[in-house]
């Protein structure tokens, strides 16, 4: 990864709710602050994006530079968030999926997640992010720490692994064969 801007991008429509585990992404935050002390290059890089509502709430307690989208209701202006991203966060402890660990998948953007819902399925530690144990904020933070230390040529390498998986597991074509294997076992 270059020098400039190191982006974490993360986002809820509410950040309040208790299953969407803010309050251990804060936590991760600051430890990657400690663990980032030694490294002053990149510690004064770390730049947080956010997608939600709520944010003045928390905004105090954020430990690095960020900008508030505020809530994207459009597919352009999220999927323009994951590309700004170096590395979505997905503080989620108990949630289906969430969606956006997909959509970054699919952006290309590594995501850093608690062992939980769609994330066991598709956070491939090392290989298109980093899957931290469940409500363990300093295993999280290892997770966004490893990833933004990365050279330029493993974080590519990253990126190019979720986009591959993204379209062997999202791909339209994909989802139609799928379809039509289930309706032949039904004839």
């Amino acid at each position: 990864m270059a020098p400039e801007k190191k982006v974490i991008f993360f986002g809820a429509k509410t950040f309040m709710d208790e299953r969407k585990g803010f309050k251990y992404l804060l936590e991760a935050l600051k430890i990657l602050k400690i663990l980032l002390a030694d490294k002053p290059g990149l510690i004064d890089s770390v730049h947080l994006l956010i997608a939600g509502e709520e944010t003045d709430k928390f905004k105090n307690e954020l430990p690095f530079e960020y900008s508030n989208l505020g809530l994207l209701n459009n597919s352009d202006g999220i999927a323009s968030a994951y590309q700004a991203a170096d590395i979505y966060l997905c503080p989620s402890i108990e949630d289906a999926g969430p969606s956006m660990v997909n959509q970054s998948i699919m952006c290309g953007t590594p995501v850093v997640s608690f062992a939980q819902g769609v994330s066991l399925d598709i956070v491939v530690t090392g290989k298109t992010g980093y899957l931290a144990r469940l409500k363990d904020s300093g295993d999280m933070a290892k997770g966004i720490y490893d990833i933004l230390k990365m050279e330029d040529d493993e974080y590519m390498e990253m990126k190019m692994s979720c986009r591959k998986m993204a379209l062997e597991l999202f791909h339209p074509e994909v989802s139609i064969n799928k379809w039509l294997k289930i309706l032949k076992a039904d004839s």
